[in-house]
C-alpha cells in the first residue's frame, strides 16, 4: 500500500509555477495521523506501507513532529511503515540529515535543472534562487549517509527546450530522475508555463536518445517504467486498489495528485474508517477507474503507459471519464519507444540468459 500524507500545506518558497500553498498554515494532529495510522494498518495486516510524507514543505511540520510520527508507527505493529520524504531541501540541515539516516528515510527533491534553470522559478519569497540550497542539502545528506531517492523535474514552458541540460545536471548529482510537466490546471500562475503535450513527447524522445548512448546513465522512471512493462507485461489494475492519499484535515483522496481536488473527496478519515468499505464517491471513481481500463485494453502500448486516468481526465478535458479516440502524441511516444527499445531488450535478454549482469 501505498500513501501520500500532507504533514502541511505550508510552504517557505515562493514558486512561480504554484499557487496552491500560498495562504495555507497549520499542521496534521496526532489524532489524525493515528487514525491514518490505523486504517492503514487494517487494510494491509502484516503487509508494508509506503509513506510519502509531502506538503506545502514537509519539513516545515518541525524534527519534533516526525520523531513523534515515526515513534507512532510502532503501536501499529506488525505492519510495517517505510518512510520517504518529498522536500525542497532548502530547510534540511545535518540533524535532519541524521534523522533521516537512522530512520531508514528515503529522501527526493525538486531540482528543475541546472541553477539558470532552476533558479528562475524555484525561489524564496524575497526572489534568490535555491539551487545552492538543494546542492548543499544533497551533500548533507549523502555525508550523513542518508538515502536519496532522486530528484523530480518539472518540464515547463522555461526548460523544455533544455531537456539536455537537465540529464546533465541529474547525471553530475548522480540522481535518478523523476519527470513531469506543466499541465493546464485552473491555477492562474501557471497558464504561461505550460506546454502542449507534443513538446514533453518530443522532449521525451531526445531525452531517450541521451539516457541509451550514456555509458552510465541514471535512472529516469518513465523510462524505466517502459521497459519493465515491455519485459513483464502486467495486468493493470486500478490504483485505487493500493493507492490513497491524505490532507493535513484528514481529508481522504485517491492519491497525492487529486489532494485538494473536492470532486475527488472520500470524506474524512476516523478511529473506525475501512479502507476497503468504499463509501459512494469512492465507488465512482473505482468504475470510471475500471471503464477506463476496459477502454485502454485493447491498445497496444497499454502495458508501457498503463491507461488514461479519472484525475488527468479532469483536469485536462473537465470529464474524469473522457475518452479520446486517439491519444495522439501519446500513444506515438510509446510506439517509437518500443521500437528503439528492442534491439536493447534483446542484448539485455540474451545476457539474462548467459548468466550476464
Amino acid at each position: 500500500m501505498r500513501t501520500t500524507i500532507k504533514a502541511t500545506n505550508a510552504c517557505n518558497l515562493n514558486c512561480t509555477y504554484c499557487g496552491a500553498w500560498r495562504q495555507a498554515e497549520g499542521v496534521m494532529s496526532f489524532d489524525v495521523l493515528a487514525n491514518i495510522y490505523r486504517s492503514l494498518s487494517h487494510h494491509v495486516g502484516n503487509g508494508t506501507v509506503l509513506v510519502y510524507w509531502h506538503g506545502g514543505e514537509p519539513l516545515i511540520a518541525g524534527l519534533e513532529f516526525y520523531k513523534r510520527a515515526i515513534a507512532l508507527q510502532r503501536d501499529f505493529a506488525p505492519t510495517l511503515f517505510r518512510n520517504h520524504m518529498i522536500s525542497n531541501l532548502t530547510l534540511c540541515n545535518e540533524e535532519w540529515a541524521d534523522f533521516f539516516a537512522q530512520h531508514n528515510f528515503f529522501v527526493a527533491t525538486s531540482l528543475d535543472g541546472p541553477q539558470q534553470i532552476h533558479d528562475k522559478n524555484r525561489r524564496h519569497f524575497n526572489q534568490s534562487g535555491t539551487y545552492d540550497e538543494v546542492f548543499q542539502s544533497i551533500d548533507i545528506l549523502r555525508r550523513h549517509k542518508a538515502t536519496i531517492e532522486g530528484g523530480i523535474a518539472t518540464l515547463h514552458r522555461g526548460n523544455i527546450r533544455s531537456i539536455e541540460e537537465i540529464y546533465r545536471t541529474y547525471r553530475m548529482l548522480r540522481l535518478n530522475l523523476t519527470l513531469g510537466y506543466m499541465t493546464p490546471t485552473g491555477i492562474k500562475v501557471c497558464k504561461p508555463l505550460t506546454i502542449p503535450e507534443e513538446e514533453y513527447y518530443t522532449a521525451l524522445r531526445l531525452l531517450m536518445e541521451l539516457w541509451l548512448l550514456d555509458p552510465d546513465p541514471i535512472e529516469i522512471n518513465v523510462f524505466e517504467a517502459i521497459i519493465d512493462g515491455l519485459m513483464n507485461p502486467r495486468q493493470v489494475k486500478s490504483c485505487l486498489e493500493d493507492i490513497i492519499g491524505f490532507d493535513v484535515d484528514g481529508a481522504i483522496f485517491p492519491c497525492h495528485a487529486a489532494i485538494g481536488y473536492n470532486v475527488f473527496n472520500f470524506g474524512k478519515i476516523s478511529s473506525d474508517y475501512k479502507i476497503s468499505s468504499a463509501n459512494s464517491a469512492w465507488q465512482s471513481i473505482k468504475d470510471i477507474t475500471y471503464d477506463l481500463i476496459e477502454y485502454c485494453n485493447q491498445c497496444e502500448v497499454f502495458g508501457m503507459c498503463d491507461g488514461l486516468c479519472p484525475y488527468s481526465n479532469s483536469i485536462l478535458h473537465s470529464d474524469p471519464n473522457h475518452k479520446p479516440k486517439d491519444c495522439g502524441p501519446r500513444k506515438e511516444f510509446f510506439l517509437w519507444a518500443k521500437e528503439r527499445l528492442s534491439p536493447y531488450l534483446i542484448n539485455y535478454n540474451n545476457d539474462e540468459q548467459h548468466g550476464g549482469s
